[in-house]
């Protein structure tokens, strides 16, 4: 059986399909195919092992990029330097971290066959100069974060997951706290929760009580994509 047939998404489209429908904010996830992935998935019952948030750079005032359509995320991949420093962060202890990509990019490196789906979900917001401000401010201020090793992940998710305790710092970040961080910087997620509670399936439809989200937003069922 493949991949794809265990997935409840079956409706495929190209990148270049989407592209043109793509916003700031909206919510990226991915399933993996490494140890650690399925890992993930198998721990949290989910499809989905990683999460990112898609950045259009026009929105955050970045110019003479090769692309306007961004990934904002927190990996541990060093295949892909940040888009604005050029930094693979490639740090043998703590290798990856937060990155600006071009999402393409991204997806093409990923994607290996049509067996590795990624999803976008688009979110519904007024994007306020507010909003937008926000977000370039987070981008600037954790740009430098690294994603933690084996023992910081499993603290801080556990503290944040059974006892919605937040991490020591956020000079460490691993992918769907990124995203959560950003959204509650944003305005347009509750902090009720701190952002180390939340996993990559909490931004999907798996997540069958949603998210707290403010400002009206909501979130579009999953668009899967095939690969480049």
């Amino acid at each position: 059986m493949s991949i794809t047939a265990k997935f409840k998404c079956k409706d495929y489209h190209s990148f270049d399909e989407i592209a043109p429908t793509l916003k700031t904010g909206d919510i990226f996830l991915a399933h993996g195919d490494s140890p650690i992935s399925h890992l993930i998935e198998d721990l949290t019952w989910s499809e989905w092992s990683h999460s990112g948030m898609v950045v259009l750079a026009s929105d955050i005032g970045l110019t003479n990029l090769p692309t306007n359509i961004l990934l904002w995320e927190s990996t541990r991949s060093t295949e892909l330097p940040d888009i604005v420093t050029g930094n693979y962060k490639n740090n043998q202890k703590y290798p990856g971290g937060t990155f600006l990509v071009n999402l393409r990019d991204r997806i093409n490196l990923d994607v290996k066959s049509n067996e590795i789906p990624i999803a976008i979900r688009h979110l519904n917001v007024n994007r306020t100069q507010g909003i937008l401000s926000a977000l370039k401010k987070v981008t600037d201020d954790i740009r430098n974060a690294y994603f933690p090793g084996d023992v910081e992940f499993i603290e801080d998710f556990w503290n944040g997951r059974k006892h919605n305790k937040p991490p020591k710092s956020y000079d460490h970040l691993f992918c769907s706290e990124c995203v959560a961080y950003t959204y509650m910087k944003m305005g347009i997620l509750s902090t009720e929760k701190v952002p180390t509670y939340y996993e990559p399936k909490s931004f999907s439809t798996e997540n069958k009580d949603g998210l707290p989200l403010l400002q009206g937003s909501t979130l579009e069922p999953e668009i899967c994509i095939n690969r480049l």
